[in-house]
C-alpha cells in the first residue's frame, strides 16, 4: 500500500518579548549566548519557531540563530530559552538580543491524525475533516489515476506517483468546508463517482 501526503503545519507571527540575554560556559562544548523570552498567545503542546539575534553595544549583529520546539504543558506561558555557540572573543561583546517567533496554527497532535482511506470501487459517499486528507486505496498506486473535482474550491486531487523510495496512493486534499463530487478514473479502466463532504 502506498503512503499518503502529509499535512504541513502553517505558522503565524506571535508577539515575542525578550527578558534576558547572557552568556555561559561549558567545559566540554565552549561558550554559549542565550536569550530568554515570552511568546504571547502560545498554547500547550503547540509548535513554535524563532529567530534570535544577539547584538553588541552598537547594535551590531554578533550572531543570529534559529530555535524550534513545542510549548510547555501545562504552562505554555512560561519563559522560553534559546542558545547557540559563540567564540570566546565574542563573549564580552554581547549586550542585547531580539527574538521573532511564530506559532503553529494547531497543536502537533492535530497534524498526526491518520488519513481517511476508502476503496473507490466500493465507497460512494464519505466525510473528511478539513484538517485531514482522503486517500483512495488504489489496487495499483501510482500515476495511473486521474480525477475531476466538480468544485475545486472544496478540495484538490493529488495524483499518486513514484516518490523515489515509495509510491503514493492518489488522494483528495480538502481546502474548505462544503460538498463536491470527485470522479476518479483508472487509466484504461472505469470511473468512480464519490460524494465528498468536508467538515469543519
Amino acid at each position: 500500500m502506498g503512503q499518503y501526503p502529509a499535512s504541513a503545519a502553517t505558522y503565524k507571527s506571535a508577539k515575542t518579548t525578550v527578558t534576558k540575554v547572557g552568556t555561559r560556559h561549558d567545559p566540554e562544548t565552549g561558550w554559549y549566548v542565550y536569550a530568554r523570552f515570552f511568546i504571547a498567545g502560545i498554547k500547550a503542546k503547540q509548535d513554535y519557531r524563532c529567530t534570535v539575534t544577539a547584538y553588541d553595544k552598537a547594535k551590531k549583529v554578533i550572531v543570529k540563530w534559529s530555535a524550534t520546539g513545542a510549548s510547555f504543558d501545562p504552562r505554555p506561558y512560561n519563559e522560553y530559552e534559546a542558545f547557540t555557540n559563540i567564540k570566546p572573543a565574542q563573549v564580552k561583546l554581547v549586550k542585547t538580543a531580539s527574538a521573532t517567533c511564530a506559532i503553529a496554527n494547531s497543536a502537533p497532535k492535530a497534524q498526526m491524525l491518520p488519513p481517511i482511506m476508502i476503496d473507490p470501487m466500493t465507497v460512494s459517499t464519505v466525510k473528511v475533516p478539513l484538517t485531514n486528507v482522503l486517500v483512495f486505496l488504489a489496487r495499483a498506486p501510482g500515476e495511473n489515476w486521474t480525477a475531476i473535482v466538480d468544485d475545486p474550491m472544496i478540495g484538490t486531487f493529488i495524483p499518486g506517483g513514484n516518490q523515489g523510495t515509495y509510491t503514493t496512493n492518489p488522494a483528495f486534499q480538502p481546502l474548505k468546508v462544503g460538498s463536491t463530487i470527485v470522479r476518479i478514473s483508472e487509466k484504461g479502466g472505469e470511473t468512480y463517482e464519490i460524494s465528498v463532504t468536508v467538515t469543519g
